[in-house]
C-alpha cells in the first residue's frame, strides 16, 4: 500500500467515525417535499415557511403576521425553516421536527387564496409531500416507514385526516 493510500485510508476512517458520532445527537427531521406547477403564484417565485405553532395561534395567524415573523431580524424562534419556491419545480425542505407542537406550513403567495396555510398535527410523520396550484395548497401526502421497512403513503386533501 502506498503512502498516499495509507493517508487516504486513515482520513476516510476518521471521517466515518466523526460522521457517525455527530449524527447520534441530531434531532429527528421533518422533510417537506413541495411540488408546484408553472402556474403556481402566476409563475412568480415565492417563499414557504415551516413554523412550530400552537393550534389556536395558527387559526388566528394573518398573512401579514406570518410575513413579519418570517422576515424579522433576528428570525422568530418559532420559524423552523424557509425556502424560495420556483413555480414548476420540486423542492425538498428538511427541518428539526418538534416533539410536542404542531407545524404550520405557510405559502407566501403574491395573492394568497383561502388555502395559503395548513397545519401538520402531532404526532408528526418524518416526511410529507404537498402539491401547490395557483395560490393554494391542493393536496397533502403523509409518508411514513413501517417497522418492516415498507413505505406506506396516505393521500388526503384534508391535512387533518
Amino acid at each position: 500500500m502506498s503512502k498516499f493510500s495509507k493517508i487516504f485510508f486513515i482520513i476516510l476512517i476518521l471521517n466515518i467515525i466523526t460522521g457517525c458520532a455527530l449524527n447520534k445527537d441530531l434531532p429527528p427531521q421533518l422533510t417537506l417535499i413541495v411540488k408546484s406547477n408553472s402556474g403556481t403564484n402566476n409563475g412568480v417565485p415565492f417563499h414557504i415557511a415551516l413554523r412550530s405553532v400552537d393550534t389556536q395561534v395558527f387559526l388566528t395567524d394573518s398573512y401579514q403576521d406570518v410575513a413579519e415573523l418570517i422576515f424579522s431580524t433576528p428570525p422568530d424562534t418559532s420559524v423552523l425553516g424557509t425556502a424560495a419556491i420556483i413555480p414548476g419545480s420540486k423542492r425538498e425542505i428538511s427541518v428539526n421536527r418538534p416533539e410536542d407542537m404542531p407545524v404550520g406550513i405557510y405559502c407566501l403567495f403574491t395573492e394568497p387564496g383561502e388555502e395559503w396555510k395548513m397545519m401538520l398535527s402531532q404526532p408528526l410523520y418524518s416526511k410529507y409531500t404537498i402539491s401547490l396550484e395557483q395560490n393554494r395548497i391542493i393536496e397533502t401526502e403523509k409518508i411514513f416507514h413501517k417497522k418492516k421497512g415498507l413505505i406506506q403513503r396516505i393521500f388526503s386533501s384534508d391535512p387533518e385526516e
